[in-house]
């Protein structure tokens, strides 16, 4: 088999009809696989996926309607059996599914295939486990997040912009889009904007020649050409002057750039990814940035919401930080009583996932022990009076926080989650939408 394919792959074939699946079962054990059956109207879901299969393969006759399929991301490939039409083949593909069509009786070809595609899955299993080991929570909004990253991440030439507060996870999105994207092998290079000062940013950026101004006694290279055939990260973009804006502008929209004192342009190849804990729109209004660069570098967009709106967040990074700061495993780690954890819901996080990192790392400092006192961890938080009724939040996150809470209480019940509410159905529905819900 082919590098980097698991001893004894296990394979999961769905079909609706699992008299379909027997000669390709039968042709997969001859070669030592381990192979289970998925039939009738079940759609596969994310158990499916935990169950550790090393591929997913669905089965289509040409008895059955193609459009009735499982969703992309539960399945890594979909092969026609029998005799097809051509309408039936293009509208497999356009379904999002690694396509095949094959015959009954060669059962060789899909076999050599399933053999091919088997590494595939492999580098894929590796990034889904770094997508969730890197970007943590239980959320809506980090799920949310880590589709978008799934995404965004196999359109190596968009442009990005990556919004948040300070220290709710930018760089780590970045960091993810980066490594699951085909330019992972190339550099990826983090440009603090803030930090550069005015007259040497071009210098900074674009390099510059030996000579070209007092002070360059040698050639230097800019991060573009650090970058290049990677990913360039453009940290606080909103710091930069508007005057250099407009350099940067024709830069990303031509992908040429002139070192100072050189006297031909450079091509590059980078992909830009841009950050801010501002609100763009806001300074277009005030004439602070320009509205044609926000348009090229905002060609996908993910928002961070603050820890504060990310409630079913808090616990999994406290355990997270508290596994890597103190180096436990899973099972010995502490348990939050009921009070400590309203506590860290209450809190107003204003620090964000950085402040909850910071925390968790004194404690492993602090405590040499498992018998751990949590108290000790929250004692900046035990003296902030208004954590203990919420007053440090707005009335609209008030308001959201005992709906979702309510929400989850009732299991997601829309009737159930309105009667406890007191409000009507159509209420409930317009304000989960407002929260980025959908509700059944």
């Amino acid at each position: 088999m082919p590098t980097g394919t698991p001893e004894n792959p296990k394979i999961l074939l769905v079909s609706p009809e699992i008299s379909v699946t027997e000669p390709f079962k039968t042709a997969l054990l001859k070669e030592k696989f381990k192979v289970e059956i998925l039939g009738g109207d079940v759609i596969p879901g994310r158990e499916i996926i935990t169950r550790n299969f090393d591929l997913i393969v669905t089965l289509w006759s040409s008895r059955q309607n193609t459009s009735d399929k499982p969703s992309p991301n539960m399945i890594d490939a979909m092969f026609l059996s029998g005799e097809q039409t051509r309408k039936q083949v293009v509208q497999v593909y356009r379904n999002g599914f690694y396509k095949r069509q094959i015959d009954d009786k060669d059962l060789k070809d899909f076999v050599n295939t399933v053999k091919h595609l088997l590494p595939y899955r492999e580098k894929q299993k590796h990034k889904e486990k770094l997508l969730y080991e890197m970007f943590i929570g239980k959320s809506q909004h980090a799920e949310d997040v880590r589709e978008k990253i799934r995404r965004y991440s196999q359109l190596p030439q968009i442009n990005m912009l990556v919004t948040g507060e300070t220290g709710t996870g930018k760089e780590v999105v970045v960091d993810l889009l980066h490594k699951l994207s085909p330019r992972s092998d190339k550099p990826l290079v983090k440009v603090n904007c803030p930090a550069i000062p005015e007259h040497l940013f071009e210098s900074q950026m674009f390099g510059h020649k030996k000579g070209a101004f007092t002070g360059a006694l040698t050639d230097m290279v800019g991060f573009v050409k650090q970058a290049n055939g990677g990913t360039l990260f453009l940290d606080e973009i909103s710091s930069i002057n508007v005057n250099l804006q407009a350099k940067m502008l024709r830069f990303i929209e031509t992908m040429y750039y002139q070192p100072i004192g050189a006297t031909k342009e450079m091509k590059a190849d980078v992909r830009i990814i841009a950050a801010s804990n501002h609100d763009i729109n806001e300074l277009i209004k005030d004439g602070q940035f320009r509205e044609d660069l926000y348009y090229r570098i905002n060609m996908g967009f993910i928002e961070l919401q603050p820890l504060r709106s990310r409630e079913r967040d808090i616990l999994p990074l406290c355990y997270h930080f508290m596994k890597y700061s103190q180096k436990i495993s899973e099972k010995k780690l502490p348990k939050f009583d009921s009070k400590v954890i309203t506590l860290l819901k209450n809190y107003h996080w204003p620090g964000n996932v950085r402040e909850l990192k910071n925390i968790i790392a004194n404690l492993s400092i602090i405590q040499n022990n498992l018998n751990i006192t949590l108290e000790k961890l929250l004692q900046p938080i035990c003296n902030d009076e208004n954590v203990r009724n919420g007053s440090n939040l707005t009335l609209a996150e008030n308001e959201k926080k005992h709906i979702l809470n309510i929400f989850l209480e009732n299991d997601k019940i829309i009737y159930k989650t309105a009667t406890t509410l007191g409000i009507d159905r159509k209420t409930l529905r317009r304000k989960l939408h407002s929260f980025g819900l959908s509700a059944s």
